[in-house]
């Protein structure tokens, strides 16, 4: 697949170079937009996004210098570059083209290739530039899905621990109390030591016990079931083996 055309800006007053420009730069296979002064640029730029700009340094009114602070104070997330084209050959202005935010300065006249490479090499640094950050917002979603996921796996750890303690509690609270209450009445002199009925309460209560505790003891996955808006193990399906599906 052919890859998708570069969207250049060229802010130049010049309508000759201008023309100029824009036929070397759509002959070279990129989208080409073109403004007269800075006012029409910065139209430009708040209607799309360019992948490099173009820009002449004398221009009517706001000139070059201070429209290439204005897009740096104003720069999206991507890095756009920035190449001066003028004929201020002087060193202090080129200094300046620097200082206010450019990334590279060709004088006029200028040799056509020479301009084409300049310009095919910030593109190229631009998608490598892009790439990087593509990587960078793949690698953040990744760590956030697996952050989220290792909340969900926490939060349900969480719950059938809950589970558990409320099933346990539950299951093991009745024959405790009833235990606990024969010992008591023993104690208050209600039992007759050798008493036959305190013998058979007591193994009962113990044998339910032991039931209760021999179907915590067998559970063999996270099976729930609600009562009185909370969640416990339903013990019945919780260690019987699990359903076929479609069976």
């Amino acid at each position: 697949m052919a890859s998708e055309r570069a969207a250049i800006l060229f802010v130049e007053d010049d309508p000759g170079v201008r023309e100029v420009v824009c036929d070397l730069l759509h002959a070279a296979g990129h989208a080409v937009a073109c403004a007269a002064d800075a006012a029409e640029a910065e139209q430009r730029l708040g209607d799309r996004e360019f992948d490099l700009i173009l820009l002449d340094v004398m221009l009517p009114g706001l000139d070059g210098r201070e429209l290439c602070r204005r897009i740096r104070a104003h720069e999206r997330d991507l890095y756009v570059p920035i190449i001066m084209l003028t004929a201020l050959t002087a060193e202090a202005d080129r200094h300046a083209a620097f200082a206010a935010g450019a990334d590279d300065y060709v004088t006029k006249p200028f040799d056509a290739a020479d301009l084409l490479d300049r310009v095919a090499a910030w593109l190229h640094a631009r998608a490598r530039l892009a790439a990087a950050q593509d990587r960078l917002l793949a690698e953040q979603a990744r760590l956030r899905a697996l952050e989220q996921q290792g909340l969900r796996e926490q939060l349900a750890q969480d719950e059938a621990v809950l589970a558990m303690a409320r099933t346990a509690s539950h299951e093991l609270n009745q024959p405790l109390t009833v235990l606990l209450g024969i010992l008591e009445l023993w104690g208050a002199g209600y039992y007759r030591e050798g008493n036959p009925r305190l013998q058979l309460e007591l193994q009962a209560a113990a044998a339910d016990l032991a039931v209760r505790v021999e179907k915590l003891t067998n559970v063999v996955r996270y099976e729930t079931t609600e009562m009185a808006g909370l969640r416990f193990l339903d013990l019945a399906r919780a260690h019987d083996p699990a359903p076929v599906a479609g069976g």
